[in-house]
């Protein structure tokens, strides 16, 4: 391990060409800037993960699917998200979520119809957690995908259709929904801030269309609350022409 750190310190570019210098944002900058293997990145991914299912109240997480503990956010059918559920979960129910009776199940359609307005150059303060030191705001979303699928037989549970990806998540077994983002980069919490929003898209609580007057608002107090680390994986970063 040690000698490929080595390796690829031996590797990494010394400079890296400013992309803004010959522009007339660029007046003064020079040409040429310190190679960092953050700074430097052209683009990110960034997968987050959703586990749907439902079962009956009394069964502890424990008790469900072991090894997504701690690996994705698990939202039962009927899971109610307003401040007071949330609040009352984060404290005794670590990456478990929901009581509710009345909540829709997750309509992926209407995220990914959601995801759409958030691809493309915006202004995503809305979205920007609050401790966020980045000067711009702008931020260029490459690619929002959502994809749902089967969770597997992990439980002994043979009644999954694995020919087709569902527009919804269905009691007939645990649902798998991967989000991934793909952007030149984030601002800090932007990507768990906006899946709290699909979340709240796929409950029927906000409707896709809204998500253009959220990004004009520019206002976080106004957006849903921010979805819970669990979930949240960096996937792949990139370095231009740049390989390890």
């Amino acid at each position: 391990m040690n000698e490929m750190r080595i390796l690829n310190a031996i590797k990494s570019p010394e400079y890296l060409e400013n992309p803004y210098a010959a522009t007339s944002l660029g007046k003064g900058q020079p040409h040429q800037v310190d190679w960092n293997a953050r700074f430097s990145a052209t683009q990110r991914t960034y997968v987050y993960r959703l586990l749907c299912y439902s079962f009956n109240d009394d069964v502890q997480w424990e008790n469900g699917i072991p090894f997504e503990w701690d690996r994705s956010w698990c939202i039962r059918r009927g899971m109610e998200m307003d401040n007071n559920n949330n609040n009352n979960n984060n404290n005794n129910n670590k990456g478990h979520q929901g009581q509710g009776k009345n909540s829709e199940i997750l309509d992926i359609k209407a995220m990914r119809s959601a995801a759409l307005h958030l691809q493309g150059t915006h202004d995503f303060s809305t979205f920007r957690g609050r401790k966020c030191q980045r000067h711009s705001p702008i931020v260029t979303m490459r690619s929002v995908q959502i994809h749902s699928q089967p969770y597997g037989s992990l439980l002994g549970w043979n009644n999954f259709d694995t020919t087709t990806s569902s527009s919804a998540t269905t009691d007939d077994g645990p649902r798998l929904v991967t989000i991934s983002f793909v952007g030149n980069s984030f601002l800090y919490r932007q990507v768990r801030n906006m899946v709290g929003t699909l979340v709240q898209v796929g409950l029927g609580k906000v409707r896709p269309e809204n998500i253009p007057d959220l990004l004009e608002a520019k206002d976080r107090t106004i957006a849903p609350d921010t979805a819970p680390s669990q979930g949240l994986f960096l996937v792949d970063v990139q370095h231009g022409n740049f390989q390890f």
